[in-house]
């Protein structure tokens, strides 16, 4: 029915010929951040080390550190030799965590034919369609964890 596809960080549901993108810029960083600092283990890494690393812009990088802090799922330390690690096991952080977190959910109920929201949302005929994948699609980024990104 469908397919997720995942290269270098861009996750894309593919159904048929139509392409979905999953994730936000926010939470494509989110993502390349925490990558990154699941490979250094127990080492702080400066925030100019993750941006330059995975090429994200550092005032973006500090406000998604800042909200991954807020989640505790990295650890901040201030100083010569600061900056953040990750506190829980790679396999501990699922995806949907990281949608939910960054973007409020997975949400795939917009209107396919248009870039604005369905003023038909509650008659359209998709959308009980598109709710069932969204379910779907949402338990497989349950499943898919930042180690299975490494």
């Amino acid at each position: 029915m469908f397919d997720i596809r995942i290269t270098n960080s861009k996750i894309v549901i593919v159904l048929g010929r139509l392409r979905v993108k999953l994730l936000t810029r926010e939470t494509d960083y989110a993502v390349r951040a925490l990558l990154l600092l699941a490979g250094e283990g127990e080492r702080f890494v400066s925030s100019r080390e993750i941006a330059s690393a995975r090429d994200i812009p550092l005032s973006y990088l500090r406000s998604v550190l800042q909200r991954l802090r807020s989640e505790k799922m990295i650890e901040c330390r201030e100083g010569a030799r600061g900056g953040a690690r990750l506190l829980s096991s790679p396999a501990a952080i699922t995806l949907l965590q990281l949608i939910e977190i960054f973007q409020g959910g997975l949400v795939m109920t917009g209107c396919l034919f248009s870039k604005k929201l369905c003023k038909d949302r509650e008659v359209c005929p998709l959308r009980k369609r598109l709710l069932r994948i969204e379910k779907k699609v949402a338990k497989e980024l349950e499943e898919i964890t930042l180690a299975d990104l490494m």
